[in-house]
Parts: C-alpha cells; structure tokens; sequence
C-alpha cells in the first residue's frame, strides 16, 4: 500500500468532516441536558473544525494533527470533568493517541516537517489519568441523563474501535508491502528487473526439496565479446546491451531466467519436454538475438549469445549440475562463439 498525498488529504478531509459532524451531535446532546459550558466549547468546535477544512486545503499536516489533538484533548477532558467518568468521553482519548501516531508516520513519509508526537501522548494520558483523580474527589458538576450516557458510551466505544482497526489495518498493509517489495529488491537485478543469483538458488534449493528437479533443465547464457562493447561503447552501452539481452530472455515462458552474474544469465526449465524441444527453445533464443535489433546511439551492434544447456540427471548435485552447463558454455566459447552446446 502506498500512502499518497492525496490519500492524505482524503484521511484530512474526512476526519475533518467527521468531527465536525460529532461536535454538532454534542452540541445538541449537551444543550439537551443544560450542559452549559460545554454547549459554548462546542460551538468553539465547530468553528475550529470549519477552519481546519482550509488547514486540510493548504496542506499543514503538522500544525493540523498537533491542533487536532489538543482540540480533541481540552473538549473531552473538560467533557469528563464536568459530567462524570461514566460519560465514557475519556475513551476518546486512547483514540485519538493511536490518530496522533499515525499522522507523525505519515509526516514521516512525505517528508514534512517532523514533530515528535510521543510527548503529546504523554499529556493524553496525564489528562486521562488527571481527570479519573480528579473525579475520585470532586464530584461532577453536571449529570447526563441516562439515555445520553448509553448512547455516549456506545458512539465512544464503536468509534475508537474502528480508530484503532482502521490505523492498524494501515499499518498491515504498509508493512505488507513494504516487505514484499523489499523481498523483491533483493531477489532482482535492478538493471535488467530479471530474477537474480540469490533467486535462482533459491528456486533450485526448492526443486530439490520438493523431488521437483529429475525433469529440470539448466541452459547458462553469456553474451558474446562483452567486454569488447564495454572497452569500445563505454559501461553505459554494456547496460543497454544487458537490458536489451534480458528483454529478449523474458519473452519465453517456458523457463524461469535469472541474472546469474556480469554478462552471464541462467534459464532454469522444469517440464517433461524432451531434449529436442529444449534445443528447439534455446537454439531459437540464440537466433532472436541475431534478429535483435541492437543500435545505441546510432552505432549498431553485432550481439550475440553462446548457450550451454545440461539435463538434470539422478546423481549430481546442483553445484555438478551448473558445472555441467558452465563446461559447455566454455565449449562453445572455444568453438567460435553463437553457438548451443548440449
């Protein structure tokens, strides 16, 4: 999961409108009741939350959160003060700590200005705790009646619990992906985007694991005078070459390629398709790369491949088998190059 500016913004807006919307029901639920110091802290709210809809607008995340919780924080502490702990509007609270974590996490990830929000979660619980000390001694001025207390308990209770579900379920996702797409940062070559050694191993390791590699194939693909282009173009040409090469690997699906290292790539085939059709595949990959139209900068290149492509048999091992492959790589360097050895 992404978060955007615009899912930012969103979130604003929309937590914007909710409490406004909430500040207009306490308005009326406390006037209902002659609550009459927090019918006028209410009213305060709802202009306060008209004006943080322009806050949202201009995009003052920082000065928005911290504003918000300390709104947040004098109207419910004021709430529990004035009408008894069994309101349930301390509640609240603990809900809007989790709120106040979220948005330095999100500040952190745009790169806005940077405000440490574990000192205001800290006042959060001094008001929280404070008022229950307070309440043991000092009675509540004012009493709700029955209904209010009911329904404010439960709009308190079912509120911080889709709070506290929503963020986490952010988080979930956050992490999620951020894994996956570190997960993926480690198990591709960044040039060519094409699976790499790490992978490979990894997919051969399961084969093993799994009685998966008595039909597999290994097939290790060099690029012919490599170094050659590299001396003459420049690397930069040598990395379009790569791209290129890896561009023309990834078209088959009957394989899975990786990055096995410099210009080297290694094709990992797990059908029961015989001999003949693996050196019908692989012969055919070595002729698109002569087809391969390979120019860079208006110099036209001659690329071609050298393939050498080994059976997986019962005895070896996946180190031998490689081996293998590599030896008649190295055959088919030694016989002129642009060539499939099998």
């Amino acid at each position: 999961m992404k978060i955007t500016e615009k899912f930012v913004m969103v979130l604003g807006y929309g937590s914007t409108l909710s409490f406004l919307f909430i500040h207009i029901i306490m308005y009326h639920v406390f006037k209902l009741n002659n609550v009459t110091p927090m019918v006028r802290l209410n009213v305060f709210s709802i202009v306060f939350y008209s004006v943080m809809l322009f806050v949202v607008y201009k995009r003052w995340n920082t000065f928005y959160s911290i504003a918000v919780y300390i709104e947040v924080l004098v109207h419910m502490t004021m709430a529990i003060v004035l009408t008894g702990w069994d309101s349930g509007f301390q509640i609240s609270i603990i809900g809007m700590s989790i709120l106040l974590f979220n948005s330095e996490y999100l500040g952190r990830v745009h790169n806005m200005t940077r405000v440490r929000m574990m000192p205001m979660g800290i006042v959060g619980m001094i008001c929280y705790l404070g008022s229950y000390i307070w309440l043991s001694f000092h009675p509540a001025k004012y009493r709700l009646s029955d209904i209010a207390v009911f329904k404010f308990n439960v709009f308190w209770g079912m509120a911080v619990f889709l709070i506290v579900l929503f963020v986490m379920q952010i988080f979930v996702n956050i992490t999620t992906s951020h894994e996956e797409g570190l997960n993926y940062m480690l198990s591709h070559d960044k040039l060519t985007d094409l699976p790499n050694r790490y992978f490979i191993s990894a997919y051969l390791e399961h084969l093993v694991k799994e009685n998966k590699i008595s039909d597999s194939w290994i097939a290790i693909v060099d690029i012919d005078n490599f170094k050659q282009v590299n001396d003459t173009y420049g690397h930069n040409c040598g990395d379009y070459v790569l791209r290129k090469v890896a561009d023309v690997i990834k078209i088959s699906k009957e394989y899975v390629p990786c990055r096995w290292g410099g210009e080297e790539f290694v094709l990992v085939g797990n059908t029961a398709a015989d001999m003949e059709h693996i050196n019908y595949l692989l012969d055919d990959l070595r002729a698109a790369m002569l087809r391969t139209n390979f120019t860079y900068e208006g110099q036209k290149l001659d690329i071609t491949i050298t393939i050498g492509l080994e059976k997986y048999e019962g005895d070896l091992t996946v180190d031998n088998w490689i081996k293998r492959a590599d030896d008649k790589l190295y055959r088919g360097k030694q016989s002129g190059k642009n060539v499939l050895i099998s």
